[in-house]
């Protein structure tokens, strides 16, 4: 079951024993390719923290440092199932704590009064990249109307992206009928309950969801 998690973290659109059997490199690109820009910005802060640390160590409390080493472990520990969800409030800490220290650089070497100033210029300039610019292309290279969001019925949705859903019906220990969604990788069953990456791997503990699950036999 570890190994499932590590690899849906990495990549869900592939056979777990394919992903597990990737190098570091052969994961990372494709991982990385779906990363959104804020949490690369996140993530780029977060490695690279250390050597913020080590050349601001005369301004950080010793308190500061321990909860930082704390927090960089459990970032390396990340990384072996990257999924933003699992560990998002230290790979927060550490990003947000890496502006800080950059901001007040800029504070000391150009005179600045607050290190807000630059905090929030560094963030104004984030949100115009991840908001504006997209549709500053569309308007120059598609029709900006048809990258509006609109309400859509659901249904028109699904017929437009021909979603295909597996279902399997299980049988409980008191021979109950339990049935669970299946989703093939272009196609996640998020609107569906409940849903599984996998459902020939496993079988019923008992009546309800709320039970859990045993490995096939």
């Amino acid at each position: 079951m570890k190994n499932r998690i590590y690899a849906w973290a990495r990549d869900y659109t592939q056979d777990y024993s394919l992903v597990m059997g990737m190098s570091f490199t052969e994961w990372f690109k494709i991982w990385w390719s779906r990363v959104d820009f804020i949490n690369k910005v996140l993530f780029v802060l977060s490695a690279i923290s250390p050597l913020i640390i080590i050349t601001s160590l005369k301004k950080i409390k010793l308190q500061l440092i321990v909860f930082f080493i704390i927090s960089y472990i459990c970032f390396l520990l990340w990384l072996q199932a990257p999924d933003f969800r699992f560990s998002f409030g230290f790979i927060l800490f550490l990003g947000l704590l890496s502006l800080l220290l950059i901001a007040q650089r800029f504070k000391t070497k150009y005179q600045l009064k607050s290190n807000s100033i630059v905090i929030f210029t560094i963030i104004l300039l984030l949100s115009l990249h991840v908001q504006a610019y997209p549709y500053y292309r569309a308007f120059f290279y598609n029709n900006l109307y048809s990258r509006l969001y609109k309400p859509v019925d659901i249904s028109a949705i699904k017929f437009k992206k021909s979603v295909r859903f597996k279902k399997k019906t299980y049988i409980t220990p008191n021979n109950k009928e339990q049935v669970i969604y299946g989703f093939y990788a272009e196609a996640p069953c998020y609107d569906q309950f409940p849903c599984s990456p996998e459902l020939d791997d496993f079988r019923m503990r008992g009546d309800d969801l709320k039970d859990g699950f045993l490995p096939a036999d």
